[in-house]
């Protein structure tokens, strides 16, 4: 008779299940805690600030053109023809909701808010599943999590804007270029067809990975035009939608010029906040939605990047002390977003400290390139690649919310190494000073296990093999 040995079942590790479960019940809580100020029902939540339901602004705005037979259009709630002010996802997306909902806004609202609160929780598990088989550290991928979505919230809780999709495509561009590494065809092809359709939801995000692809792919020419070819695939239908209706070539987003005017003309130091955005074309009452509303969207935009041009050749020096503005703002002291913010001036600190701490979190990858993971250094690179478009052209704090996976990549693998590099350290000191373990090393041998005690006094550990990260043997390349 042949005895058949069963397997048992793989359990989830404890210390996965309690890091998912800290990550939804924060967004549970999160979402009582939205409602709760939303409709006023505890006293002693006033002090929070108020939940801000715009569903994306000029999205929603041309979601209601979508619905209504109008086509792509009308970014400002006037009809005033097609537009590409707005890349083509979110307001496509809203253009269902609001289809599958009889047009009831509420309702569109109520489900936004809950898709919103998913979306989150699922980028978190994600995130410790990756952290999980990564490096086995689950809680410690759960707590990073948890401080960022204390420092973001405003955008993950009280508002409701693109970031949740946009978020998602920072992430699937991430992943593109993981799979990109490969450096094979059907690696190549892959991350071009998902980093196309990221561009899609986050016109940034397409800049920065068309920089990492060739970086990365640079000496593999063929995969390096096989993953832009197919990129460029995905990107080309808007691409001639828009060449057909404007005679102009706008890659997703029009509106570039106008950003670059708004922030050298409007602004003091080169960055936007409230008081400014209230002078935008999205506003009936202002003088710039005026002028959009009579030239139309392909007037306006030459009209606002001649002038910004002007204004580069004619102010040299401010245009750059403004980008040296937004450099700061973008990645070591978040600005206040609106001058009624100090209401909320404990939500200012913690993102302040977050952003401080993410800051020193891509100073530790940096310094450790050579030793850290090699996801590590890969999203570094695409946070910076990222904000460069936003530094350089306009930048207020909206802008760096979907950086958010990004940030929790870097800073859960900053906190490894350290901890790699000191109690790697303090292995190698307590081999060295515990007669024991030295009386029982046989002499001749290069290992721990049979070197000569002597000879491990005399030879300390290079640093590669003390910061080697874990799992390097048994995750690929």
């Amino acid at each position: 008779m042949i005895d058949v040995e069963i397997s048992k079942p793989r359990r989830i590790p404890v210390k996965l299940a309690v890091a998912i479960s800290f990550v939804w019940f924060a967004i549970v809580f999160g979402a009582w805690v939205s409602v709760a100020v939303k409709q006023g029902h505890f006293l002693f939540l006033e002090w929070l600030p108020e939940t801000q339901v715009a569903l994306g602004a000029e999205n929603d705005h041309i979601a209601h053109a979508l619905r209504n037979g109008r086509g792509f259009a009308d970014p400002f709630g006037t009809p005033t023809g097609p537009t590409a002010w707005m890349p083509p996802a979110f307001p496509c997306m809203l253009a269902i909701m609001y289809a599958l909902f009889n047009d009831e806004r509420e309702r569109v609202e109520i489900a936004f808010f809950v898709f919103q609160f998913s979306i989150f929780g699922l980028l978190g598990t994600v995130l410790i599943v990756y952290a999980n088989i990564r490096t086995r550290s689950p809680i410690v991928m759960a707590a990073i999590f948890g401080f960022g979505l204390w420092a973001l919230y405003l955008p993950i809780w009280l508002f409701t804007h693109g970031h949740p999709l946009e978020v998602c495509a920072v992430l699937f561009a991430f992943a593109a270029i993981v799979i990109q590494r490969r450096k094979s065809l059907s690696a190549s092809l892959s991350g071009g067809f998902i980093a196309g359709l990221s561009a899609l939801v986050h016109p940034a995000t397409g800049i920065a990975w068309v920089a990492m692809t060739i970086w990365q792919l640079q000496r593999h020419r063929l995969c390096l035009l096989n993953s832009l070819l197919a990129g460029a695939l995905i990107v080309s239908p808007w691409v001639g939608r828009n060449l057909a209706k404007f005679q102009t070539i706008y890659p997703i987003k029009s509106n570039a010029g106008y950003e670059l005017w708004q922030s050298l003309s409007l602004s003091d130091d080169g960055t936007i906040n409230g008081e400014i955005l209230s002078d935008h074309p999205f506003f009936a009452h202002t003088i710039e939605h005026s002028q959009y509303a009579r030239d139309g969207e392909k007037k306006y935009l030459e009209d606002k990047s001649s002038e910004a041009r002007t204004l580069l050749w004619n102010h040299p020096a401010k245009a750059l002390q403004d980008v040296g503005n937004r450099l700061l703002a973008a990645l070591v002291w978040q600005q206040p977003w609106f001058a009624e913010e100090s209401t909320a001036l404990w939500t200012l600190g913690v993102g302040r400290v977050w952003k401080l701490f993410v800051l020193g979190a891509l100073t530790i990858v940096f310094a450790q390139r050579r030793t850290i993971d090699p996801h590590a250094k890969l999203a570094a690179m695409l946070l910076l690649c990222l904000l460069v478009p936003y530094i350089v052209v306009s930048y207020y704090e909206r802008y760096s919310w979907p950086i958010f996976p990004l940030q929790v990549i870097v800073a859960f693998h900053a906190i490894n190494q350290r901890s790699r590099l000191r109690f790697g350290y303090m292995r190698y000191v307590l081999d060295y000073v515990t007669p024991y373990r030295a009386s029982r090393i046989p002499r001749g041998s290069d290992s721990p296990k049979t070197a000569d005690s002597s000879s491990l006094l005399s030879r300390p550990p290079s640093v590669n093999s003390v910061l080697k990260w874990p799992g390097a043997s048994r995750v690929s390349r």
